[in-house]
């Protein structure tokens, strides 16, 4: 029998010290070649300019016509009921004109069957299992009691409510547009009179204080001014409330 070469455990680590680390992993090492946000160099040229967008002008009570009129969602909903409408008065037009159909049909029975019936005793007929069918229909209406006159004149009618309904809502459109838009103009200028007023009390703040520091005027005087001008300043935030409100509105008209 052989002998076992036995070989010390140092040699046996010696060979296989590359297959392992002796220290373990460093989990937020950096890794090399990575390098970090603040690192990064500027670049060599300098960036494109932004581009300049033209301001575009004010909005006219015409020009918020045109464009309610064009996007708002209720008018583009009565143009298409008009469209449907009309497409009913045609098919019901349709109707006096002859039609020419074709139909078809498979049978398949269990047992054969003839495909036609017999005319006189000891007739040969054919027999088959499949039988096919085909028919080529022309209807005319000759006589249907006015059916089909009432038919288009109640289609023509739909059509005709379809359009006054649009017509309807045109005009309501028109109506709470120009309201929205004469309504913001009186708002701009309650707020501009808000604020002259605001400014002359501030002004009257402040001749008032310097009367209080020369005892020329009590000092419950001055607090009334206070007083008046923190009125005034939450009149003033109240009122441009209401403007944002009426120009939201104004935009879901639009």
């Amino acid at each position: 029998m052989k002998k076992l070469v036995r070989f010390p455990l140092w040699l046996i680590l010696l060979l296989h010290s590359g297959c392992a680390l002796v220290q373990p992993t460093d989990p937020i090492a950096p890794v090399p070649g990575f390098k970090a946000y603040g690192s990064v160099p500027p670049p060599a040229e300098p960036p494109p300019p932004v581009k300049q967008v033209e301001v575009q002008s004010p909005l006219t009570l015409e020009r918020c016509l045109e464009v309610a009129l064009a996007n708002n969602p209720e008018v583009a909903a009565g143009n298409w009921e008009v469209s449907a409408s009309q497409a009913k008065v045609d098919q019901a037009r349709a109707a006096r004109w002859p039609s020419l159909t074709y139909e078809a049909n498979y049978l398949r029975y269990m047992d054969p069957r003839p495909l036609r019936e017999a005319r006189y005793n000891g007739e040969r007929r054919i027999f088959s299992l499949h039988l096919t069918r085909g028919d080529v229909i022309l209807k005319l209406p000759l006589f249907t009691g006015g059916r089909i006159l009432n038919e288009i004149k109640a289609a023509e009618l739909v059509r005709l409510a379809e359009q006054n309904r649009l017509s309807r809502t045109k005009d309501e459109l028109v109506f709470n547009v120009s309201s929205t838009f004469y309504s913001i103009l009186a708002q701009e200028k309650v707020i501009d009179s808000l604020k002259f007023s605001l400014q002359a009390m501030q002004e009257q703040r402040r001749k008032m204080a310097q009367m209080v520091e020369v005892a020329k005027a009590a000092k419950v005087d001055l607090l009334r001014t206070e007083v008046r001008l923190a009125d005034l300043e939450q009149s003033l935030a109240k009122e441009e409330n209401v403007l944002d409100l009426q120009k939201r509105l104004l935009a879901n008209l639009l």
